[in-house]
């Protein structure tokens, strides 16, 4: 039962994510147009030029305080949630993914939590826009020893990695499970 919940958690939250849009309604800044001015017109004149909006800034997640949970690890029965603080504390490895990257290796995180090396990792939180959640699933022995975990001065935990592509180096982790 409780293997099942982190993925459903997840599966609800991309299902609420995917309901909404900005679309607002709201009209249109004077001189912009919409994607459907853009079409061909029928008596074959010229055709309105679509002016291209900036994209949106991304937005930045709340600050966390140092007594804030940085994230929850599970294995079983056993979690770990270090706040922001102890999580900082923590021992810091050193990998080379596209550059140095320091922070939290993922063999430590699973040795908190006694994660066997056959486990499968489930890691909840953003990609780089910060509005897609995401899921990355490996098995523990193929991340381990070249994934760390980095904090941010706002207290985010975000990915780093020598082997997961760039897309999946989540940002603002929530939680690490151990699929055993």
């Amino acid at each position: 039962m409780l293997r099942l919940l982190l993925p459903a958690l997840a599966l609800s939250g991309l299902l609420l994510l995917a309901c909404g849009d900005d679309d607002d309604g709201a009209p249109l800044p004077a001189g912009e147009t919409s994607p459907a001015a853009a079409s061909p017109s029928p008596a074959g004149g010229e055709q309105p030029t679509p002016t291209s909006t900036p994209e949106k800034p991304v937005a930045t997640p709340t600050p966390a305080s140092d007594k804030a949970i940085a994230l929850t690890v599970v294995a079983g029965e056993k979690n770990f949630n270090p706040s922001v603080a102890e999580f900082r504390a923590l021992p810091v490895s050193e990998i080379n993914a596209g550059g140095t990257r320091k922070g939290v290796l993922m063999a430590d995180l699973a040795a908190k939590v006694a994660g066997k090396a056959d486990a499968y990792v489930v890691i909840q939180g953003y990609r780089n826009d910060l509005k897609t959640l995401a899921i990355v699933r490996k098995r523990l022995s193929e991340i381990a020893s070249n994934t760390v975990f980095t904090i941010d001065e706002q207290g985010h935990v975000n990915i780093a990695s020598s082997v997961l592509p760039e897309i999946e180096w989540l940002k603002a982790v929530s939680s690490i499970a151990f699929q055993q």
